[in-house]
């Protein structure tokens, strides 16, 4: 196989990978903020080599000698804006949720290494491995055998059917709804708190908006919503999703994460 010689010398045309076909932006936004510069950082002899391949292992490469974490995935191609110390920190967080007893961790690491392209680190390997070899496992009598759904832990959120397979799915959905209208809320206050205390900060004004409680921005969010349940039943859902959303920002951000008792 004759290796291309530059960037338009690959397969196809790729015009993709060309620095004057980047995606549409938006108004006001340079296209340049969506695809790298392949003219000022052309690929290296390595990537070249595997560009008629697997353009996603070129992206990967490119993006790790820091030209650009740009993927061209057709129908999801652009930026990816997580460093890749940061994202190691993320997956070593789900990592301790799996040690942790919590399955479901399995799946959303390898749907973020996915959405992210990088490698599987290889304690999410062998862990997909060894499912796989569970599923494919020829059981005793009387032994149900194993499915995915249960493998990954998803039974408790994501039940496969029945009514909870429904309320459960668009829980998940209203809680994350509320947890951003509240902070969208609490954001505003901030904002408006700058505006007439000219000495705040930033860090302080937010702080400031926090100090009062949620029950106001929880309230608020519930009426802007529409939201079907109670304030009771929404702040429940709102610290729910306030603990997840925080232990994972710890995380990125390199901060000592609370561990929780092993799920049994």
């Amino acid at each position: 196989m004759r290796k291309p010689k530059s960037v338009k010398d690959a397969p196809n045309g790729d015009s993709q990978i060309r620095s004057n076909a980047a995606p549409k932006a938006r108004k006001g936004v340079s296209a340049r903020y969506f695809q790298p510069d392949f003219n000022l950082h052309p690929l290296n002899e390595v990537e070249l080599t595997l560009e008629p391949l697997e353009k996603s292992w070129v992206d990967f490469l490119y993006g790790a000698r820091g030209c650009g974490r740009y993927i061209r995935a057709e129908g999801r191609p652009g930026m990816r804006c997580y460093g890749l110390e940061k994202l190691h920190r993320l997956l070593n967080e789900h990592k301790q949720q799996v040690a942790e007893g919590n399955r479901a961790a399995i799946f959303h690491a390898l749907a973020r290494c996915a959405e992210e392209n990088v490698p599987l680190p290889y304690w999410l390997a062998d862990e997909i491995i060894a499912m796989s070899h569970e599923v494919a496992r020829v059981v005793g009598d009387g032994e149900p055998p194993r499915n995915l759904h249960e493998l990954f832990g998803l039974e408790c959120n994501f039940p496969a059917d029945g009514k909870k397979a429904i309320t459960k799915r668009r829980d998940a959905q209203l809680r994350k709804q509320l947890w951003l209208k509240v902070h969208e809320l609490m954001r505003a206050k901030a904002q408006d708190l700058m505006q007439t205390n000219l000495g705040f900060t930033r860090e302080q004004a937010i702080e400031r908006a926090r100090s009062v409680g949620h029950d106001g921005f929880i309230k608020e969010a519930r009426k802007l919503l529409a939201f079907p349940y109670s304030q009771r039943k929404s702040r429940d859902m709102f610290d729910e999703q306030e603990r997840v959303q925080s232990r994972y920002l710890n995380a990125s951000k390199g901060r000592a994460v609370p561990r929780a008792h092993r799920i049994k």
